[in-house]
């Protein structure tokens, strides 16, 4: 974090305390009681949390937490942001649908080869593709289904991500790059498993979702247009 500071950088971590968490293949709670798997305390999660906000205190680096999924972590993430350490966190989709504490998360924002993954649950490696299912996702269950702000998910997504980082972007003001997602808000489709990336490992399969991604542009170049990628030709 000393280096980081003065590099004038952001320290991304995922927070689990690896003697705690070494056995559990998902969250400790009723659902993993009910499928007889092995569950992680969320206090593997917290515990890592609480030490990295108090070394972020010594050294004023800028903190932030990849993957944040506990009610726990959130409170420490408020009170660490409120007492002015730059300390932020973010939310993978997955953890804002199937999860036991998807509640608090969702207030709290107001790749592996698919032969490794077709084995029992518990012996898989963790992890799955989120990238491509993101904006549907999130148009899904926090915008039509929660009634999240549009504007507020496009700051999610785009300016804070930016501000965090400390990096140009997020916006359209004048010199900021030409980075535009065009997306169609109310489209609904059923989430294929049609994945471009390597790894087709996804919760989201067969999902019927509201909002698709159209068009994007990094940087003024088009990079992806969805009627182009799906004619064979």
């Amino acid at each position: 974090m000393l280096y980081a500071r003065m590099l004038d950088r952001t320290v991304i971590v995922h927070p689990e305390d690896p003697d705690l968490g070494k056995r559990g293949v998902m969250h400790s709670g009723v659902v993993s009681l009910s499928l007889g798997l092995p569950g992680k305390s969320s206090a593997s999660e917290e515990v890592m949390v609480a030490r990295d906000i108090a070394i972020a205190r010594i050294t004023k680096a800028r903190l932030h937490f990849a993957q944040v999924s506990t009610r726990g972590a959130l409170q420490l993430v408020r009170a660490a942001k409120a007492e002015g350490l730059p300390v932020s966190c973010a939310v993978s989709p997955h953890h804002l649908t199937p999860a036991d504490d998807v509640e608090a998360l969702v207030e709290a924002i107001a790749s592996h080869s698919r032969e490794k993954k077709e084995v029992e649950f518990q012996v898989a490696p963790s992890g799955v593709i989120g990238l491509e299912t993101t904006l549907p996702v999130v148009l899904t269950e926090l915008v039509h289904t929660r009634g999240l702000p549009v504007a507020r998910l496009i700051e999610l997504l785009s300016v804070g991500p930016a501000k965090i980082l400390g990096i140009p972007g997020g916006t359209l003001a004048s010199g900021s790059p030409g980075d535009v997602t065009v997306f169609a808000l109310d489209e609904a489709h059923t989430i294929r498993d049609d994945f471009r990336s390597n790894s087709h490992n996804s919760p989201f399969i067969g999902w019927q979702v509201k909002g698709r991604a159209h068009c994007t542009v990094v940087d003024g170049r088009i990079v992806y247009e969805r009627a182009s990628a799906e004619d064979p030709s």
